[in-house]
């Protein structure tokens, strides 16, 4: 939830979400929205890919703030995640990265995954590919996998949603 109030129903039980709270829908979940309040929210719909073997995860919410920030080894970055990591039933992951004002990533990155994020506040420079451009609050940003990709935040620092993928192999 970016801003306002929101009531789901996730398989028949009501819950009030409020500016910063999450929830995760499993897949073959129903969810209804039953009242909203001016409400702003972040939607990732995706067709879920089960790990060999593995069950389907339950479903989750909760609110940022809950979240225990996590040092990354980079200066000025702390990591929220939304879901777990440790859970191999999840096929992506869901994280708030929270950047210092000047904080950069240490290296230009490449994954075999794709990414998206979403400017939450602040903003800075992004690399994809060879090109730098400019992101601030309310900018979205797709990553193909395989793309050069890197951050440095600006005078007022930047925080983002990170979805990524993680890695399944094809049967």
């Amino acid at each position: 939830m970016l801003s306002g109030e929101l009531r789901t129903s996730l398989d028949g039980v009501e819950h009030d979400l409020s500016a910063g709270s999450f929830e995760y829908c499993p897949a073959g979940s129903e969810l209804a929205l039953v009242d909203a309040t001016a409400a702003r929210v972040i939607r990732i719909h995706r067709v879920w890919s089960p790990l060999a073997g593995g069950g389907r995860p339950g479903p989750r919410r909760g609110h940022r703030d809950e979240c225990e920030p996590s040092e990354t080894g980079v200066p000025g970055l702390v990591r929220l995640e939304l879901l777990p990591t440790d859970d191999p039933t999840f096929d992506f992951t869901m994280s708030i990265m929270r950047f210092a004002p000047g904080a950069r990533l240490d290296q230009v990155e490449i994954h075999d995954e794709e990414h998206g994020l979403y400017m939450l506040e602040g903003g800075g420079q992004y690399l994809l590919g060879s090109d730098w451009h400019a992101v601030g609050a309310d900018d979205f940003i797709y990553m193909a996998p395989y793309c050069p990709q890197s951050f440095v935040a600006g005078a007022d620092g930047g925080e983002y949603l990170l979805y990524k993928d993680i890695y399944r192999e094809l049967p």
